[in-house]
């Protein structure tokens, strides 16, 4: 599965930038790397997880369920590296957005 979504990344970055096609390939984009973090944390590739993860949240700006997914990414990654403290960060803030997701929640409770 990663080496499709690497496929699929390549492609989306030899379409011609027009303003409708660039916004289209943003959201296929952040779709992808959110995949593709996720292939990332099963395979235990937490840095690569993380990576992704950063890419996502600093082109998404309005704080909605793809930013979410991104951050309880996140989290999981670094909690396997132990850093509970950046874990616990990630997940503090989406639980600002989504107080009352059970996984966030569930998280939160092996970080604490």
């Amino acid at each position: 599965a990663i080496a499709a979504y690497r496929d699929a990344e390549e492609e989306l970055n030899f379409v011609a930038p027009t303003v409708s096609i660039g916004a289209e390939c943003r959201e296929l984009l952040l779709a992808l790397w959110l995949n593709l973090a996720l292939c990332a944390l099963h395979a235990q590739r937490y840095a690569e997880t993380i990576s992704l993860c950063d890419r996502v949240l600093e082109r998404t700006p309005e704080r909605n369920a793809r930013y979410v997914k991104a951050l309880f990414r996140r989290a999981s990654a670094l909690l396997h590296r132990k850093e509970y403290d950046d874990a616990d960060r990630d997940l503090q803030a989406a639980l600002e957005i989504e107080p009352r997701n059970s996984e966030l929640l569930r998280l939160q409770r092996a970080v604490t």
